[in-house]
Parts: structure tokens; C-alpha cells; sequence
């Protein structure tokens, strides 16, 4: 009886595809764990800034309230210490207005960063 040999050649194409797979996927896992630790950043940096906002409105308030009050002082006397005393306030009034836009202009630009970052991790989720 005649005897056959049959050979058989398996390649696998199937593991290297897969491989990649697995690659391009832990790629964007890690990318998207550094996006949400970038939220969660600025998500606290944000809430900072907003209670500084808060705590500079109210002390600017104050300030302005007693630098109205120095001005009064100063009308009816005449003083030169009422007068000094009102320079003071007018300065620290100053400062702290410029101290709150600045609070407000970075409370600004974290939203926008916060914005953006969100935006750049709904495109990736494929969510126009």
C-alpha cells in the first residue's frame, strides 16, 4: 500500500495583530488615566481658586467699607493722620483689587484647561 506523507505549515498572523492590539490599547488606558489625573488637578485647582475668590471679595469688601469710612473721617476733620490712614486703605484696596483680578484671570484659565482637556478626551472616546 502506497503511504502518503502530508505536510501541514500553520502560520499565526492572529498573535502579532493582537499584540498590537493589546499595545495601541494599553496606550490609550494610560493615556486616558493621565488625562483624568489632569482633570482631577485641575478640578482642585479650580475649587482653590474659587474659594480664594471668595475669601478676596469679602476681605476687599471690608476694605472698601472702612476705606469709605477713613474718607468720611478725613472730610470732617481734616487731619493729616485721617488723611495717611486713607492713603493706606486706598493702597490696600488697590493691591487687593489687582490680587482678585488675578485670582479670577487663573480661576479663568484653569476652566479653559479644564474645558479643553475635556474636550480632547471626549474626541478620543469617539463622543463629537
Amino acid at each position: 500500500m502506497a503511504q502518503a506523507d502530508i505536510a501541514v505549515i500553520l502560520r499565526d498572523s492572529m498573535s502579532q495583530e493582537l499584540n498590537r492590539m493589546e499595545d495601541a490599547n494599553d496606550r490609550f488606558n494610560d493615556s486616558l488615566t493621565e488625562t483624568q489625573r489632569q482633570t482631577q488637578q485641575y478640578s482642585r485647582r479650580l475649587s482653590q481658586l474659587t474659594e480664594a475668590q471668595s475669601r478676596l471679595q469679602t476681605s476687599l469688601s471690608a476694605v472698601r467699607t472702612r476705606l469709605r469710612e477713613a474718607e468720611r473721617a478725613f472730610a470732617e476733620t481734616g487731619d493729616a493722620a485721617d488723611g495717611h490712614r486713607v492713603q493706606e486703605l486706598n493702597e490696600e484696596y488697590i493691591r487687593m483689587s489687582q490680587t482678585l483680578a488675578n485670582v479670577r484671570q487663573a480661576a479663568n484659565d484653569t476652566r479653559r484647561a479644564l474645558y479643553d482637556l475635556t474636550e480632547v478626551e471626549s474626541r478620543r472616546n469617539g463622543n463629537n
